[in-house]
């Protein structure tokens, strides 16, 4: 969300003021001058001032003016340079970094990707990073129509202060990453975790789009999830909030040591990483296996279902939602009979006033770059708020 202080207040009320009417020409336009004025309940000449501006940025242009009722001068429609704005988007995961460049009706314009067996440390991945950033600006003649860009990282992350808090297979650990992008990029940049990107998305216009309290499950190479409420995404007080990887499930003798410094966590035994480390196999090997049917594939996948299921149904109990979507290439691995049985034991388990609660899987989303392009856009639109 967009702040700013209590001061120079003309100043503020003006960015204030150029923000609603971006708003509303990005919801209800094409629109004239003298509808915006209407509806905002802002005078002609304050509407005059801001089209002067966003005219002369590129932000909004003009239509071919349309008959009005009573005959005389014709409105002017205005609407906004959907074309001529730019964002990028960057998701960076433990084997691939993949970059969007798109323009505000969300059409890839140029897509970049790196597969990274191993990150070697921190600079390695920046680097890898800014090549990826450096093509997608290579189709761009003009620079300055990127009003943007956001980052998709898994990991956690302090998005207020633009940090990477942890990502182990980054190399990235307390990580000013936000800070070192801009100092070398002249546009904004927005880091957010990956479940989170797509916990927004799916709440916004998504599969989760009526539900106003949900859960978002990710089992992949890792484990990570997203807690909404009333609409909005909670993150907690140090933003990790919905770390469901470091959810304990093991113990004693049974414990296996995680990345995060403590034992018996659920990613150390669901994610496909731990599988691929139990079986001695990687994905696609598991996956031809299970299609042949390897009775040892089978056996694992089911208790590590299992486990999901156990984790899920407290979650159902802890934070009563309507709805709990689950995603990653573990569902891709274990297949649908498998999530039936995952939903058949959440609704077994959980208190009965919860579980009524709706089971889905995400099968097809957005890229993880796609879906951080959306950010920038989002907060391009976006209403300062009072500090």
């Amino acid at each position: 969300m967009i702040t700013v202080k209590r001061t120079h207040s003309s100043k503020i009320m003006k960015q204030i003021n150029q923000q609603r009417v971006l708003q509303m020409i990005h919801s209800e336009g094409p629109l004239s001058r003298v509808e915006i004025s209407q509806k905002l309940g802002l005078t002609q000449q304050t509407i005059t001032n801001i089209m002067g501006r966003l005219l002369a940025d590129d932000i909004v242009v003009e239509d071919e003016p349309v008959s009005s009722p009573g005959g005389g001068r014709k409105p002017v429609p205005l609407r906004i340079n959907t074309r001529g704005l730019h964002a990028i988007g960057i998701e960076i995961a433990v084997k691939h970094i993949s970059g969007f460049l798109v323009d505000f009706e969300r059409n890839v314009l140029s897509q970049e990707e790196v597969t990274i067996q191993e990150f070697r440390d921190e600079h390695h991945t920046l680097e890898c990073v800014t090549h990826v950033i450096d093509q997608l600006l290579m189709s761009l003649s003009n620079h300055s129509t990127i009003q943007g860009m956001g980052i998709s990282i898994q990991g956690l992350v302090d998005v207020n202060e633009g940090i990477v808090l942890k990502a182990k297979e980054l190399k990235w650990n307390h990580y000013p990453l936000r800070k070192l992008l801009e100092d070398k990029y002249p546009f904004q940049v927005y880091l957010e975790n990956d479940v989170n990107m797509v916990a927004v998305s799916e709440n916004l216009s998504g599969m989760l789009s009526e539900s106003s309290d949900n859960i978002i499950i990710k089992i992949d190479r890792g484990v990570g999830g997203a807690i909404v409420v009333g609409k909005n995404l909670f993150t907690g007080h140090n933003h990790v909030a919905g770390e469901f990887g470091h959810y304990k499930v093991a113990y004693g003798d049974a414990a296996l040591p995680c990345h995060c410094g403590g034992q018996g966590c659920l990613t150390t035994i669901a994610s496909i990483g731990a599988l691929e480390q139990q079986s001695g196999l990687n994905f696609v090997e598991m996956k031809e296996r299970l299609q042949r049917g390897d009775e040892y594939l089978q056996q694992i996948i089911l208790e590590s279902a299992d486990i999901i299921a156990n984790m899920a149904s407290n979650l159902v109990t802890v934070f009563n939602p309507n709805c709990v979507l689950f995603l990653g290439i573990w569902f891709e691995l274990a297949g649908e009979s498998v999530f039936q049985e995952i939903e058949r034991k959440v609704r077994e388990t959980s208190l009965s006033h919860s579980n009524q609660v709706k089971l889905m899987v995400l099968k097809d989303k957005l890229e993880g770059a796609q879906l951080a392009s959306s950010v920038v856009i989002k907060q391009f639109f976006m209403i300062p708020t009072m500090n």
